[in-house]
């Protein structure tokens, strides 16, 4: 059946995109070939926080053991990281794709953990997941480790992450890492005053490894640190946006403990945070330690409701902590418009599900990497409701007993017939 067109009318193809089953009525949402379907959040999230955090496994465990860190367990050892996930929107079947750990960080960021080949350094093309990152812990009795990244574990230039995305979108981003000493600061720095003190992994600060960010000059191949407060040698774009965590004795400029002051009015669109050592769960601490920072941290934020109710803040880990696979912990924490709470996901999602989601939350498009294809998590927030505007826009939902023939969307006929579905006036 098809209705004929008048003068006034206006025919478009519309497309079923949401259904959900709830009393018995079926909620359609329909948008017409000349619209983009909605954004994830339907453009109500103004920011977005991602906690990376190191080795976690889910839900641990002695087997497989839980990362570095022994037979720990989240139920066990981490009342408030297992709260969350009744509490908010957990990825049930989230899984671990890299190790180690700069890898997982590089998927978050850019979606490969492999590179090109690179004649600037001689780099014929490698992945991380086959030519491991080396631990920078040779001299673990130092106040400082002066050892930085690897050359050849740098994007080289061309190579963009999704703080171009970002940029290209109008959008302000920031990486935040405790215990950086200064901005964009590209080796470790670790110190055993006060036991435990500060360690900054530089392999947990992904910005650094993009030369889009951190500059096309030559990386230092000596610390600097602390000879110039400006950092290693990263250029001015590196120093405004990988900064430090909070403020600290070594550096008194814009900090994450800085932009989240009054309400965090200063906050950026989208922030990547990863805790020191000692917090994430890595070598100094364990999933204890961990549970401790992430309460500490999120508390203040999730009671202020003015703050939250345009925010989503995911929490992930690296890797399992195991060359293998498994399943990481995995979280998104929201306003209850937003995201659905008391949620569990069972749909398969990894590292780079989790990319394309915060592309999505944006409207940024993709890197045309593994990210172009990845499935975005929509499952965990509440279905987009797009505004109703006209037959050329979003129509707006509608809830029906059944599947009658015609059905009103909208004061528009929508027809059930073999061919797609047809919206007429």
């Amino acid at each position: 059946m098809r209705s004929g067109l008048n003068a006034k009318s206006v025919e478009a193809i519309a497309f079923v995109v949401v259904a959900v089953m709830a009393g018995g009525a079926a909620a359609f949402l329909l948008f017409s070939p000349g619209a983009s379907p909605p954004l994830i959040g339907g453009g109500q999230i103004q920011h977005v926080m991602l906690i990376v955090l190191e080795d976690g496994r889910y839900p641990g465990g002695s087997n497989p053991q839980y990362g570095e860190q022994g037979e720990y367990t989240f139920q066990q050892d981490a009342p408030y990281l297992t709260g969350l996930t009744t509490s908010y929107a957990f990825a049930g079947n989230y899984q671990s794709i890299s190790f180690p750990s700069l890898g997982g960080y590089m998927v978050l960021t850019g979606g490969t953990q492999c590179y090109p080949p690179d004649p600037g350094d001689g780099d014929v093309g490698h992945c991380l997941s086959s030519d491991p990152y080396p631990e920078n812990d040779a001299s673990p009795n130092d106040t400082r480790l002066p050892l930085g990244l690897q050359v050849e574990d740098v994007q080289p230039s061309g190579v963009k992450s999704i703080g171009y995305l970002l940029d290209q979108k109008g959008l302000i981003w920031r990486a935040f890492e405790e215990d950086m000493p200064y901005p964009c600061f590209a080796f470790d720095y670790h110190s055993n005053t006060p036991s435990p003190g500060a360690e900054y992994s530089v392999n947990h600060n992904p910005f650094v490894y993009y030369e889009t960010v951190y500059g096309n000059g030559s990386y230092p191949t000596t610390d600097p640190y602390p000879s110039t407060v400006n950092g290693d040698g990263g250029d001015s774009y590196c120093q405004q946006h990988v900064l430090p965590f909070a403020s600290t004795p070594t550096w008194k400029g814009e900090t994450l403990a800085s932009d989240l002051a009054n309400g965090g009015v200063n906050m950026p669109n989208f922030a990547f945070i990863a805790p020191d050592e000692v917090h994430d769960g890595g070598d100094y601490g364990n999933l204890t330690s961990t549970d401790v920072w992430v309460r500490t941290f999120l508390t203040p934020l999730l009671s202020d409701s003015s703050f939250m109710a345009h925010t989503v803040i995911f929490i992930t880990y690296d890797d399992t902590g195991s060359p293998c696979c498994g399943e990481l912990y995995t979280i998104a924490i929201g306003p209850p418009s937003i995201v659905r709470h008391g949620y569990t996901s069972t749909i398969p999602y990894d590292h780079y599900s989790l990319l394309a989601t915060i592309e999505d939350i944006f409207g940024l498009g993709n890197l045309g990497r593994s990210d172009a294809n990845a499935t975005p998590m929509s499952d965990l927030f509440v279905p987009a409701h797009a505004p109703q505007t006209s037959i050329d826009g979003y129509l707006g939902i509608v809830a029906v007993d059944s599947l009658p023939d015609p059905i009103y969307v909208s004061g528009h006929l929508l027809c059930w017939t073999w061919d797609p579905w047809r919206v007429t006036s």
